[in-house]
């Protein structure tokens, strides 16, 4: 058969003009980094979580001893050494500022936003077990599971460490208000991760963002209960001590003396009045019926994590990064 000028354009072009192997090659080797990233990312989650809930356990002096002090010229046996003050700030941004915003740029810039390629992970976290009537899902049930543990890892390994077997009752109600407080700054951690609509974390797992607002509200209730927690006990405590005046604000006193008391616990009354107006008008019945109510107020939390931070400096290094991944992600979301 002749071929034609015709038939020669329809020819299939020569295999050197269509470099496919070049190409599956290419893919390929895209994918083994992408594949890679997400386990960087999976990996970097469960160190965060795991970082933040045992900073007051044993595992963590050895650290801080070995390889943060001597960062910042600090013997522990030499007092006002160094610069001390900088080992917590050191810790939580080894700990988690920077593996999260590493984990953040992977998400964005290698995955993509893709989930993890671990098959059937987002079904399965959305089944509902029978056993439980189909109420909560597994996901739901993991969630609440590392919440409710990390909580009593927290209160425990604080509390544990400040008292002891001579401890007066007094005493032991005065740590566990202090306990509390620390309770509910853990929860604060996570809180705003999940309340927008491009949480890498959530992205990362697959979980939808109405899942996603309901672990917000669940860490919310546990938020609001640890700060209810916190304030009755030290009211107690204040109370034993005859001294409830100190829970007021005073406008005479200096405020870097006598005054000193009296405004760091009206910084928490503020903060903590700000977190309970949030977690009333976020009931059910208000939130939808009142929705507008419940939008306005919960811009709150603004001068709640502000007076929060004035109540306990450090709690600013505790919510870095999650502040700053909510600030970005609401950027991305208009």
């Amino acid at each position: 058969m002749v071929l034609t000028p015709a038939h020669g354009a329809v020819m299939t072009p020569p295999v050197h003009f269509m470099p496919l192997q070049d190409d599956c090659e290419t893919t390929k080797q895209q994918s083994k980094w992408v594949t890679l990233a997400h386990w960087v990312v999976g990996l970097i989650m469960a160190y965060v979580v795991f970082a933040v809930t045992v900073y007051f356990s044993p595992l963590v002096p050895p650290i801080t001893t070995n390889v943060i002090n001597p960062m910042w010229n600090v013997n522990p046996k030499v007092k006002g050494s160094g610069h001390s003050e900088m080992s917590v700030y050191t810790y939580f941004f080894f700990g988690m500022i920077l593996p999260v915003f590493v984990a953040f740029l992977l998400v964005r810039f290698v995955t993509k936003g893709v989930p993890a390629p671990v098959p059937h992970v987002s079904h399965w976290l959305q089944r509902k077990p029978r056993f439980l009537y189909s109420l909560v899902s597994y996901g739901e049930l993991l969630f609440l599971a590392v919440t409710v543990v990390g909580n009593i890892i927290i209160f425990y390994y604080f509390y544990i460490a400040r008292v002891d077997a001579k401890s007066t009752y007094d005493k032991r109600m005065n740590v566990a208000a202090k306990t509390l407080g620390f309770s509910c700054v853990y929860n604060m951690v996570f809180l705003a991760l999940p309340a927008s609509r491009h949480c890498f974390w959530m992205e990362w797992l697959a979980i939808p963002y109405a899942h996603g607002i309901k672990y917000h509200r669940w860490l919310g209730i546990a938020t609001v209960l640890a700060a209810i927690l916190h304030m009755a006990f030290y009211v107690r405590d204040y109370y034993v001590k005859n001294d409830l005046e100190a829970l007021l604000p005073c406008f005479n006193c200096d405020v870097g003396k006598e005054g000193k008391d009296h405004w760091i616990n009206t910084f928490g009354w503020i903060s903590f009045f700000c977190m309970f107006i949030m977690g009333v008008t976020s009931i059910a019945y208000v939130r939808r019926r009142y929705y507008n109510v419940f939008y306005v107020t919960h811009f709150l939390f603004v001068p709640a994590t502000a007076f929060a931070i004035m109540h306990y400096g450090p709690i600013a290094i505790w919510l870095f990064a999650g502040v700053v991944l909510y600030i970005v992600n609401r950027m991305m979301s208009s």
